[in-house]
């Protein structure tokens, strides 16, 4: 009975391991990283597990240069605290949007000017 408890005890604490783990190496730092939605409030335009990928770039302290091969308009994201913002009032096509993105999980939001949002996910590739 004993090693039944200590067998239910460990598969807990490692289920519990596995659920609380952030993505690897969490920061915004220059490379390639794969942007997946997670949430949305508008799910005819931005289905929730599609995604593109994002590669940064330094462009000087607390900056981000990211670009999307084959899509959006660039974006340079500040870093305040453990935030990175870019805002693009005035994209070419579309609506503005302001993408946050937190510096220690990845997990990030982009708010457009017409009311339309979602959450995403980076991982780094």
């Amino acid at each position: 009975m004993k090693a039944f408890r200590i067998a239910v005890a460990a598969t807990m604490l490692s289920g519990a391991a596995i659920g609380l783990a952030c993505p690897a190496n969490a920061a915004l730092d220059a490379g390639t990283y794969k942007m997946k939605i997670t949430s949305t409030n508008q799910p005819r335009d931005f289905k929730v597990g599609s995604g593109q990928y994002w590669n940064a770039e330094d462009c000087g302290q607390d900056c981000r240069h990211v670009t999307i091969p084959n899509g959006d308009v660039p974006y340079d994201f500040q870093r305040s605290g453990s935030t990175w913002t870019a805002v693009n009032p005035n994209p070419p096509v579309g609506p503005g949007f302001t993408v946050t993105v937190d510096d220690n999980s990845l997990a990030g939001s982009m708010a457009y000017a017409d009311g339309a949002q979602f959450g995403f996910q980076l991982t780094r590739n």
